[in-house]
């Protein structure tokens, strides 16, 4: 029931269980805004939890659970709410983080923990779940994020004789978000200097909207706007037909990776060693060790961190993207 990016990356365990063992029955309880990327994977029974209702959702769970028992439990998330919700399950065999990682009482909830590591990649972590179940040695496998109608809007948008750099520019949380006023000079240079399209992407919130409304001003204009436009699928096809992604730590740096698109992903407030894209790390920029030098090691959740990262430095990342890689023009 997490973030859109975390649910992109579960997903991918999902997908990698059931393709080496299609035997597997799959219920996955899910946020609601979440289940809206994977509405269209029939093979995944979907139990939605509509977080803005806790009580009547809580109550809602209950009653579908009340009668029913699981083999095993896959408790993926650490927060409280998650490990409460848990309870409902009945299953013997309940599956958790070590000791060393868990938070929010979370050891509470499982009796037999994955063996994973602090420094792990947060997909590796969730690959520990399969291992657990004796799907070892295995490839991931990432499901469609899209369907055939979300790639013709993505068409309609997206222009057919220029490359293509999608710009997400808000996290979920605000302390991982890169000055608006930033961005709207990489796109400048973008688009002055490799004549490509720039599409600005998110959702409706207020946030977003503030960074659009500056970015548009800063460049009269001059970039395709779809933030607040998309469906989660429209803008995971979107992604995909995209030649290069800019964005902080959020649920596109995830579908981008899954979607073996080049991502430059900006990280200072967060270690991308560990939630940064799983493929093609290396164009990552990544100021986490800067600061938490500047803030001694403290929780890196205030201030303005982001600002570590330059301009100039994201420009030179781009244009090593552009010219490192064979991608040529979407083609639909």
């Amino acid at each position: 029931m997490s973030a859109v990016g975390d649910v992109a990356q579960v997903a991918t365990i999902a997908h990698t269980i059931k393709c080496y063992s299609p035997q597997t029955k799959l219920t996955w309880i899910i946020g609601e805004t979440e289940h809206q990327l994977l509405d269209h994977l029939t093979d995944i029974e979907f139990i939605i939890f509509n977080k803005r209702q806790p009580l009547k959702s809580c109550i809602a769970l209950a009653k579908k659970l009340a009668h029913r028992r699981f083999n095993a439990l896959l408790l993926m998330q650490y927060s409280l709410r998650a490990g409460l919700l848990s309870l409902l399950v009945k299953a013997p065999v309940r599956i958790g983080y070590p000791p060393e990682l868990s938070r929010e009482l979370h050891s509470l909830f499982i009796n037999r923990s994955i063996t994973t590591s602090l420094r792990a990649h947060k997909l590796d972590a969730y690959l520990s779940f399969a291992e657990v179940l004796g799907i070892n040695d295995v490839t991931l496998k990432h499901p469609p994020y899209y369907l055939a109608e979300d790639a013709e809007f993505a068409q309609r948008h997206l222009s057919k004789d220029k490359k293509i750099l999608v710009i997400a520019p808000c996290a979920s949380r605000s302390f991982k978000n890169w000055p608006a006023a930033r961005y709207a000079e990489v796109a400048e240079a973008v688009i002055t200097q490799y004549n490509m399209q720039v599409v600005l992407t998110g959702t409706n919130s207020r946030t977003e909207r503030l960074y659009e409304h500056q970015i548009q001003q800063q460049l009269d204009g001059q970039c395709l706007s779809l933030i607040g436009k998309t469906t989660l699928k429209q803008f995971a096809a979107v992604i995909a037909h995209s030649n290069a992604v800019l964005a902080p730590d959020s649920a596109a740096v995830h579908l981008a990776s899954a979607l073996k698109i080049p991502i430059i992903g900006l990280y200072a407030a967060t270690n991308p060693a560990r939630v940064g894209p799983y493929w093609n790390r290396d164009w990552c920029i990544n100021r986490y060790p800067n600061a938490l030098q500047k803030q001694w090691g403290k929780q890196i959740k205030r201030g303005r961190i982001m600002e570590l990262i330059s301009v100039a430095e994201v420009v030179e990342m781009l244009k090593r993207v552009i010219s490192t890689t064979t991608t040529e023009t979407p083609s639909f």
